[in-house]
């Protein structure tokens, strides 16, 4: 099981995130995706970020609050694949 603190982000407009996998994590890709298809991404980046071990978004543009999702498929011994999902939120002021 994955975790990421602290599990509520609170940021300004204008501000931006940079989301970094640290410790022993052997993942492949770092993916962050708002998990309400029906709300709009709240930074000026147009896609969410994916990245091998950092993911950014840029100049947060919406207040709200946004339940997201981070996806890591971490390889285990063996070479196992471990898919994880993690549900922190960011709350923009």
């Amino acid at each position: 099981a994955g975790f990421v603190t602290p599990v509520r982000l609170r940021i300004a407009v204008g501000d931006s995130v940079e989301w970094q996998m640290t410790g022993r994590v052997v993942s492949d890709s770092l993916i962050i995706a708002l998990k309400d298809t029906a709300q709009v991404w709240p930074f000026a980046d147009a896609r969410r970020p994916r990245g091998a071990a950092i993911a950014r978004a840029r100049r947060a543009e919406r207040k709200g609050t946004y339940s997201y999702s981070v996806t890591l498929d971490c390889r285990m011994a063996g070479g196992v694949v471990q898919h994880v999902v993690i549900d922190p939120d960011i709350i923009i002021e």
